[in-house]
């Protein structure tokens, strides 16, 4: 795997240098743009991340690769799972195999007596610092 080092690498270039298909699905559902942008007194880090999260990409792989990842997980589950759904197994996946971070919730309803207040996508942890993520794929 080459990925050209410039910054941020262009999305196209990892793409192109993965070497399957759940390693291409995982590199886009990380390393493309942000939905939101900056808003006047919310801190949001989408832009910088997801060109972290590329230039980082080729060492992920090689790690995830190493840790025993398998690319069929990303294929368990109906086959006609909605697009959403799967963004967040590939942006799990990567964490999951991420050295930095662990993950502390995913996808966990959080109920209040017997009302459901609604679901945490996802709750991480790098470093003592926890991020609260909430996944949204737009096609």
């Amino acid at each position: 795997m080459g990925i050209q080092r410039n910054w941020p690498p262009p999305l196209d270039d990892v793409l192109n240098a993965c070497p399957t298909r759940a390693l291409q699905e995982i590199a886009w559902c990380v390393g493309s743009p942000p939905l939101m942008g900056s808003s006047p007194g919310v801190n949001h880090s989408g832009q910088t991340a997801a060109a972290a999260a590329r230039l980082g990409f080729e060492a992920w792989v090689g790690g995830a690769l190493s840790a025993g990842f398998d690319g069929g997980s990303l294929e368990q589950g109906p086959s006609n799972r909605r697009l959403g759904h799967r963004f967040e197994t590939c942006v799990c996946a990567w964490f999951r195999h991420h050295p930095e971070w662990d993950i502390k919730a995913a996808n966990h309803v959080v109920q209040l007596g017997k009302q459901t207040a609604g679901e945490i996508d996802l709750l991480v942890e790098r470093a003592g610092e926890v991020l609260h993520l909430e996944l949204a794929v737009k096609f």
